[in-house]
């Protein structure tokens, strides 16, 4: 390994948590309000998929997977509204931020097919993915991570 692959494998895990943490903080919000739109029941599986939809993870798993298929146009509909809500743009596209930058280093490839993914989701739905780097500066790594819990204990208030 080389001098930047090594100082990036001491940033990685704090990024790999920074966009955990906003993952969680999207799926309770998204949970609570569909808990009251769709009942207790459709509340978790639904956020659930959203989120996996918002962020270009599988689902993994075979129940989740069948009310996907079962659901893919309501899935659907709550994804663009997920994406384009006030509330969430901001720390979707701050996570899209750090997974982009953890998905280079583990590929070797910045230019990677999830990324793409990533972008395109982001293109098409008007969110700019912030240069996390030029806006904190040296500071950026402590800056995402801090700003990634406080999202995520904002969510858990409300």
């Amino acid at each position: 390994m080389n001098q930047p692959e090594l100082e990036n494998a001491a940033i990685i895990p704090i990024i790999q948590n920074g966009v955990s943490n906003i993952k969680l903080g999207v799926f309770t919000r998204l949970r609570k309000a569909y808990k009251q739109a769709f009942g207790l029941d459709r509340a978790t599986p639904l956020a659930y998929c959203v989120v996996c939809h918002i962020f270009c993870d599988p689902l993994n798993q075979p129940t989740l997977e069948k009310f996907a298929r079962d659901n893919a146009g309501l899935i659907g509909e709550e994804l663009r509204k997920a994406l384009s809500s006030d509330d969430l743009r901001e720390a979707i596209a701050l996570a899209y931020a750090g997974r982009i930058v953890e998905l280079g280093w583990e590929t070797g490839n910045p230019f990677n097919e999830q990324s793409q993914r990533l972008m395109e989701r982001a293109s098409d739905h008007g969110i700019e993915i912030p240069n996390i780097v030029q806006m904190w500066g040296l500071s950026a790594v402590v800056t995402f991570f801090s700003s990634t819990q406080e999202f995520l204990a904002r969510s858990m208030q409300e």
